[in-house]
């Protein structure tokens, strides 16, 4: 595997290429003896034949490919007559052990294609393991796409150490029974305390999860006072026409916004079939979020009838962003709030496949920037 590993990263799948296929050959052959260079020919043509269905993602496809072409003959006679059973047995079992060596070469190339996917399959389904969490929450781009949010060229804003406050002896045992890992308090726009917790630090861009909520619909707030949102009761399909026909047929902009849609959402963390842990596979694996969005069909309510919290609905207004303005949340996130606010450090989205922006919960940035944006609230 690692031989044939090596030899793909040098050439990315270039099957045509005759040194690469020299090259997987002699390693085949030296650890198979029970392959030829005939068969792996075939093995090869079974690669070329079914690369497109691997780059759609359909693995199923490409093993049948691989495996029809090594298949042995369908009829059991030949010129010289019926074969004996003992004989029959043996061709029997020399194309099985082929089918299945092929099989495992393209299980490997499998891997191999879709390592990167896979990397970021496993990275969500050990995000909260007890003994990788606080790593994994100040290091979301190490498991995840994603892209910067640009702080722009200016100046960073002032955000001034105040006289140094004792919190009461409660807030230890909170910290310490929440594993919280970092708290920075302000008073009157000054910091009045600030520390980090479990071997993080002041320059660790930590991940939002849902507070990149409050950072969208700042954003929506903005763009709807300069006009390019026309009215918060305008539906989202004329934002985001994509989404005709779907569950979030008939909602407005401010059901979204008020988490009313009434599209059916199941946001059971500890389920792993559940609708919030099927949208994080659909990140790691490279997968788009609007086409996940406009393929829920179930609602269980009128829209704006009944509050329900659901992360998807914020993805909605992410949608009918870009769809109102034509550019990408970071890029008007970064315009018209992160710049201004003068920033310490630049912060950055987890994006889908197709860049994205997981605007429902994957902004990354300090601490202190963090305080900055309550602040530009409380002011």
């Amino acid at each position: 595997h690692a031989h044939i590993g090596a030899e793909y990263d040098r050439v990315r799948l270039g099957i045509g290429h005759p040194g690469h296929k020299d090259a997987v050959a002699g390693y085949v052959l030296r650890d198979f003896p029970m392959a030829d260079e005939g068969w792996l020919d075939d093995v090869l043509r079974g690669i070329s034949d079914g690369a497109a269905d691997l780059a759609r993602g359909d693995t199923g496809r490409f093993m049948n490919a691989v495996a029809l072409r090594v298949a042995p003959p369908r009829s059991g006679t030949g010129s010289k007559g019926p074969k004996k059973p003992a004989e029959a047995m043996r061709t029997f079992g020399k194309w099985l052990g082929r089918v299945l060596l092929a099989l495992l070469v393209a299980a490997v190339v499998i891997g191999l294609w879709k390592r990167e996917e896979i990397a970021r399959l496993l990275a969500v389904n050990s995000l909260f393991s007890e003994e990788k969490i606080v790593h994994n929450f100040s290091h979301m781009d190490g498991a995840f796409l994603s892209v910067p949010v640009s702080r722009g060229d200016g100046l960073t804003s002032e955000l001034p150490y105040g006289p140094e406050t004792e919190l009461p002896e409660t807030v230890d045992d909170w910290i310490a029974a929440r594993d919280v890992t970092a708290l920075v308090v302000l008073k009157d726009g000054a910091i009045v305390y600030e520390n980090y917790f479990k071997g993080t630090g002041p320059e660790d861009r930590r991940i939002s999860w849902s507070v990149a909520k409050s950072y969208l619909s700042a954003l929506v707030g903005i763009l709807l006072d300069e006009g390019k949102i026309a009215s918060l009761d305008d539906p989202v399909t004329k934002y985001a026409p994509s989404l005709k026909g779907s569950a979030y047929n008939g909602a407005s902009l401010r059901n979204v916004l008020h988490m009313a849609s009434g599209v059916t959402f199941d946001e059971d963390y500890l389920d792993y079939d559940s609708d919030i842990n099927r949208m994080g596979r659909v990140v790691a694996l490279g997968g788009r979020l609007d086409d996940f969005t406009a393929e829920l069909t179930e609602t269980f309510a009128e829209p704006g009838s009944q509050w329900q919290y659901g992360s998807i609905d914020t993805h909605v207004i992410g949608m009918v962003v870009r769809g109102a303005t034509g550019r990408s949340v970071p890029e008007l996130l970064s315009e018209k709030v992160i710049a201004p606010l003068g920033l310490e450090h630049a912060p950055y989205y987890i994006v889908d496949g197709s860049g994205t922006a997981f605007v429902l919960g994957g902004l990354n940035m300090t601490t202190r920037d963090y305080a900055r944006f309550g602040q530009m609230f409380a002011q």
